[in-house]
């Protein structure tokens, strides 16, 4: 290093040499001065670089700048700087302890200016982005204003510049502006051959570096002279921390957290209007938080696997992606309403092809633990233990195909309220993000509809279903354990083809369900053919809905049904086989039961009644149709009405055949007895004048009778009649008998008399009940009697007794 005592030494040198010197020709003199001179360069040369160096960087805006030594070797192009410091308000901006440069100076007179060699140690650098006109690097003020277009700059000489090495070793560099401050460290950085004289030859980069907390280090081959520059290397990213960057994409996202591990081999090439980028390798994040207006998304790990390549040109960009991800305890929370819309404890997608977005391809797509819309109660619309999705494409954005899709384990919760909504999915869907009305994605224009092919879906044996419903008199609530779900076929583009399905559950542990039949789920109008059944269903549990519907309350019972269900074209053609056992009904609501009384044309229980067999059991077939389409369709009321339909067809039924050859009548209304709707059996006929039960009608009595005996609940209204045949029988003398009427009795008929005469006729009837079959007496109620006062051409007019149920 030059100092003071080696420029006296070199002073001292000069002077014994001149002194020493005989007196020579002027030529000699010349040389010693151009000599003299020479010398006088090299001593004062790396002070004045120090010199211009300091004044440089003052009139850049540097406050104190100090530089502990400059040496330069003009033979050898070596120069050397230690320890510059640049300050501004005590506040370091550009420091280097180290710098050395070597320059070879013979390619300068072919315009290249050639470093050999040049490394920087323990440096550090400040770049302050105050606004968007003005940038400092180490103090030194950076315009950013645009440039006049219009303005002619003056193309200087071309030059070459190469580097053969330079070395940054521990280098440090701040950046801060009002969005962002970051602190990026080069610990080690090597560049090799980078000469623009050979723009085909590849430099070679290896860096080792640190941004904040995180680590990047790469091996980089690079022509960067080239008109087609291309790029290759490895790059290793360790514990970014994306916190970092939040400020940047502030709009989007209030808050992004995580870290970023990547390990990759990459191709980059750029040929005139087309970028070439191509890369494999592994990239994952760790403890990542992203959180929108609407969603909090966390996620323990993730990780992609595979290969990228994204090409830009004129027209479209291309964008594809192979390879694996992997995502680990995945969460999606709405803060405002508390609900997790979803999480997942794993997801796996293997051999991934992502080709321009909209074509999506996977050969399996494998979710751990899923659930959907948990609420703050813990309960959840839906999840699983596993799901498995094979063979999946997307087309278009739009166009799915599946192969397969099976389900371990699935689990859901369906609470429907009082307005049949489902509770926990209405919460989902309040709690997604609301659809932008200017949004600037891009979607298919294509009029064609979306298309969906599906081969298989399969739920496993371990899978159920908590169902509950509400009712304004109590809420229903139902286990139901899945044994077996197979559906066929889904595919938009065949609507006419059957899609099978067969569904086995169990309900409760004790009840048994099963659907088996085809669907078309994809044709215009609804068709469908299937056959269901139902085993040992407690019905007591289902008693609120019930008494919405038909006014009873339902003590005991259990239903066995077997349902085939056909709909063509909206057209519903169904068949219920109802049994139900041990059915004991309580009365509840007073206006339902009217209506369906007034549809029977008798209570429902004592219909009911009629139907029970030896075991108390009710056996019923209801026909079920309809037409879906209709705006007046309901479900609830096409099975009511099919249901007293059937009861009333099946009561008429049973009573003509239990009492052929005696029939009997139905009526809708009946004022006379003083009910609104009563069952007519045949009347039991009596001679005229008479209230001896005549033989004829004994027989009848009979099945009555046994009917009666068979059903312990069915209760018979006995009227008696008295008509204007026993009046003129009555009145005619030749019919007098010493039992029955004397001489006076005949003169004196009145209207008391006929009274009397109905009542012994449904007392006769009532007595014969009740001591032939030993029948309870509180199952047979009597009329207050009647006289008939038809003529007696009117076949009704007969004298009789009726039977009411």
């Amino acid at each position: 290093m030059f100092d003071e005592r080696n420029t006296i030494r070199i002073r001292l040198i000069i002077r014994r040499f001149i002194l020493s010197q005989p007196n020579k020709n002027t030529l000699s003199k010349y040389v010693l001065t151009i000599s003299l001179a020479f010398i006088a360069v090299i001593i004062v040369l790396p002070y004045g670089i120090k010199f211009g160096l300091i004044k440089g960087l003052a009139q850049s805006g540097a406050k104190q700048v100090t530089i502990d030594d400059v040496d330069f070797n003009l033979f050898t192009g070596k120069l050397f700087i230690s320890h510059l410091r640049a300050k501004k308000q005590q506040h370091t901006e550009l420091s280097v302890d180290s710098l050395m440069l070597q320059v070879d100076w013979l390619p300068l007179f072919k315009k290249r200016l050639h470093i050999a060699s040049a490394s920087i140690k323990n440096s550090s650098l400040l770049i302050e982005n105050v606004d968007e006109e003005t940038l400092y690097i180490g103090g030194i003020r950076i315009p950013l204003g645009t440039k006049d277009k219009n303005k002619k700059e003056d193309k200087p000489p071309r030059w070459g510049i190469g580097l053969d090495k330079l070395r940054l070793v521990n280098s440090s560099f701040t950046y801060q502006s009002p969005i962002i401050s970051d602190d990026f460290t080069i610990n080690d950085l090597i560049i090799n051959q980078a000469l623009s004289w050979k723009p085909e030859q590849s430099s070679d980069f290896s860096f080792k570096t640190q941004l904040n907390q995180g680590f990047i280090s790469g091996d980089i081959s690079v022509s960067m002279f080239s008109d087609n520059p291309l790029m290759t290397g490895q790059l290793r990213i360790q514990k970014l921390n994306l916190h970092d960057f939040q400020p940047l994409v502030k709009e989007h996202l209030q808050e992004l957290k995580g870290h970023l591990n990547s390990d990759i081999e990459f191709t980059l090439s750029i040929d005139k209007n087309v970028i070439d980028y191509k890369h494999a390798g592994s990239l994952s994040i760790s403890q990542a938080t992203i959180v929108t207006p609407s969603l909090k998304n966390t996620l323990a790990f993730a990780n992609w696997n595979g290969t990228a390549r994204y090409i830009t040109t004129p027209d479209i960009p291309t964008l594809s992606l192979k390879g694996q991800l992997e995502l680990d305890e995945f969460s999606s929370i709405n803060p405002q309403t508390n609900m997790r819309v979803a999480t997942a404890n794993k997801f796996v997608i293997k051999n991934l092809a992502i080709n321009q977005i909209q074509d999506i391809q996977a050969s399996s797509i494998e979710v751990d633990q899923l659930s959907l819309a948990t609420d703050d109660l813990s309960q959840t619309l839906m999840g699983s233990r596993q799901m498995l999705i094979q063979d999946f494409q997307l087309q278009n954005l739009k166009d799915v195909d599946i192969n397969q899709i099976k389900l371990n384990g699935l689990t859901a919760q369906i609470d429907l309220d009082t307005q049949n909504e489902i509770a926990l999915l209405k919460k989902l869907t309040d709690s997604l993000p609301a659809k932008e009305e200017n949004s600037t994605v891009k979607t298919n224009e294509s009029t064609e509809p979306a298309q969906f092919h599906l081969t298989n879906l399969t739920i496993s044996k371990n899978s159920h279903i908590k169902f509950s419903k509400e009712t304004k008199q109590g809420s229903i609530k139902k286990d139901i354990h899945l044994d077996q779900v197979d559906i066929g076929e889904l595919n938009s583009l065949y609507p006419n083809n059957a899609t099978p399905i067969n569904l086995k559950a169990t309900i409760d542990k004790f009840s048994a369900l099963s659907i088996k039949g085809n669907i078309y789920p994809f044709h215009k109008k609804t068709n469908a053919a299937l056959q269901s059944s139902l085993s040992a269903f407690e019905l007591n549990e289902i008693s609120p809905l019930i008494r919405e519907q038909l006014g009873y309350n339902i003590q005991q019972g259990q239903l066995n049904a077997d349902l085939k269900i056909n709909i063509k074209d909206n057209l519903l053609d169904g068949q219920t086989n109802l049994q139900v056992n041990q059915l004991i009904l309580e009365a509840a609501d007073e206006n339902k039961m009217a209506k369906m009384t007034q549809q029977l044309s008798m209570p429902l229980d004592s219909a009911l009644s009629l139907l029970r067999d030896s075991n108390d059991d009710i056996k019923l077939n209801i026909p079920i149709k309809g037409d879906l389409a209709s705006p007046d369709f309901d479900i609830s009321d096409i099975i009511n009405t099919a249901l007293g339909n059937a009861l009333q067809g099946t009561v008429k039924s049973f009573l003509k055949y239990t009492l052929q050859p005696y029939g009997l009548i139905f009526m809708a209304a009946e004022k006379a007895y003083g009910v609104a709707t009563a069952i007519k059996l045949d009347a039991v006929p009596f001679h005229p004048g008479q209230d001896t039960l005549p033989l004829e009608s004994a027989n009848y009595l009979k099945r009555v009778g046994e009917l009666m005996q068979k059903r312990p609940q069915l209760r018979i209204r006995i009227c008696g009649f008295a008509t204007e045949q026993d009046h003129l029988f009555l009145q005619n003398p030749s019919n007098k008998t010493k039992e029955i009427i004397s001489k006076e009795q005949q003169d004196q008929l009145n209207q008391e008399a006929l009274l009397d005469l109905a009542k012994k006729r449904q007392m006769a009837v009532k007595s014969h009940l009740l001591s032939t079959y030993q029948l309870e007496t509180t199952r047979l109620f009597t009329c207050h009697p009647k006289i008939d006062t038809s003529k007696t051409t009117n076949p009704e007019s007969t004298p009789r007794v009726e039977l009411l149920i």
